[in-house]
């Protein structure tokens, strides 16, 4: 049930870890993503960047799903 934040960041984190591990498609565009790590991970031209300045406080599953 997708009304529970703890279910919510359990769908969140397979889906990261799946565009991770694709960063070869991402080589013409760049994804930004949001995760249970405070900080973002931008995939650029195929490329893993930990954003350390982007930090994410926020604790809503809901806005980490968005």
């Amino acid at each position: 049930m997708l009304t529970v934040t703890r279910n919510k960041m359990q769908l969140i984190h397979p889906i990261c870890k799946d565009i991770v591990s694709h960063k070869e498609d991402f080589k013409q565009h760049k994804i930004v993503l949001t995760g249970s790590d405070s900080f973002l991970v931008e995939i650029d031209h195929g490329v893993i960047i930990k954003r350390q300045d982007m930090r994410a406080t926020r604790e809503e599953a809901d806005t980490i799903l968005v």
